[in-house]
Parts: structure tokens; C-alpha cells; sequence
């Protein structure tokens, strides 16, 4: 058990673990086959991975975003702000899912 912010459970994995870095906390980072082609160097050096996704179209809103497909199951949708989906709370990658926090 982790005693930070409250009793949090740790479980086993079969994650192989590259490093670790103490920002925030220890927080490990996990061996991929992520491909970094540039780095922004805006708060702190940001990796831009290769494409790995096909775009089906793209909004200019802040920005020019990309849109793509996924298997993320939409439980709702919130129109605040734009249309926001809001997807279930089942995960079935959760490794995935972690790797899109930062």
C-alpha cells in the first residue's frame, strides 16, 4: 500500500521498467517501442511520437487537432464549453490509458 493522498493499492504487472524519475513523487517509466521523432521544449522537454494513428479529420480550436477513431466506448456526452464525450469508467487497457497522463 501507498500512504500518499489516502491508502492507494499497488498490484503486480508484467510492465518491465526502464528508469525511474523523481518528479512528483518516484515514478516509473516503462520499457516501449514509443518512437520519438522531435521534442518541444516548452514546461520541460516533450516528446512528439511518429504517427501512429490515422486522422480522420481536424478541428482549429486552441490549435489544430486531430481527430482519429478508437475503441473508447462513449457513455455520455456533455455539450459545456463544446462537445465533450465522456467515456465509461470500464477500462480494458489500463497501461494504455496511464500512458496518456501527464
Amino acid at each position: 500500500m501507498i500512504k500518499d493522498a489516502g491508502d492507494r493499492p499497488v498490484l503486480s504487472s508484467g510492465l518491465q521498467i526502464y528508469d525511474n524519475i523523481n518528479s512528483a513523487g518516484i515514478r516509473p517509466i516503462v520499457a516501449t517501442d514509443f518512437r520519438v521523432v522531435e521534442t518541444l521544449n516548452i514546461m520541460g522537454v516533450r516528446p512528439i511520437a511518429a504517427n501512429t494513428f490515422e486522422i480522420l479529420e481536424t478541428v482549429n480550436w486552441m490549435g489544430i487537432r486531430p481527430i482519429t477513431t478508437s475503441g473508447l466506448h462513449i457513455a455520455e456526452t456533455y455539450y459545456s464549453a463544446g462537445e465533450r464525450p465522456v467515456a465509461s469508467n470500464i477500462i480494458d487497457d489500463s497501461p494504455v490509458l496511464m500512458g496518456y497522463l501527464d
